[in-house]
């Protein structure tokens, strides 16, 4: 999985709750279908981060994104139940970790990560370009 490990996410999911919404079928987490869902979390984020942050993100991964991927996953994985009960829930899981994304392409919310076009990897430095004299 790609900036967040599977002790990270059941960190924030706890396992009991991951391994009911993950069963392989014979009691284990189906590490298979985290890994898809991991990947369209990822997509979804690296698609804010598009044209802002040199992508991939390296390690370490800012908390931040930790702990967005981990809500995309885990409404994601609460959607494929199709349990009715925690809609609502998981509507608001997905809407906080796209708020976040919004604020982060924004540049409200600001990633410990090289931002593009950031030779010296500094986040807190600009760089002007003045063009040549053409007379």
């Amino acid at each position: 999985m790609d900036y967040i490990t599977l002790d990270q996410l059941k960190a924030e999911v706890s396992e009991s709750v991951l391994l009911q919404l993950a069963d392989d079928g014979t009691g284990n987490i189906d590490t298979d279908l985290l890994d898809d869902i991991n990947r369209n979390a990822v997509g979804e984020v690296e698609g804010y981060l598009r044209g802002i942050y040199v992508l991939p993100l390296v390690s370490p991964i800012d908390p931040i994104v930790e702990k967005i991927v981990a809500g995309l996953m885990y409404s994601s994985l609460y959607r494929r139940t199709a349990a009715v009960e925690y809609l609502d829930l998981m509507t608001e899981t997905q809407a906080v970790a796209v708020g976040k994304l919004k604020d982060i392409s924004r540049r409200i919310i600001k990633l410990d990560h090289p931002l593009v076009g950031d030779d010296d990897n500094t986040s807190n430095s600009f760089r002007s370009i003045t063009p040549d004299a053409k007379f």
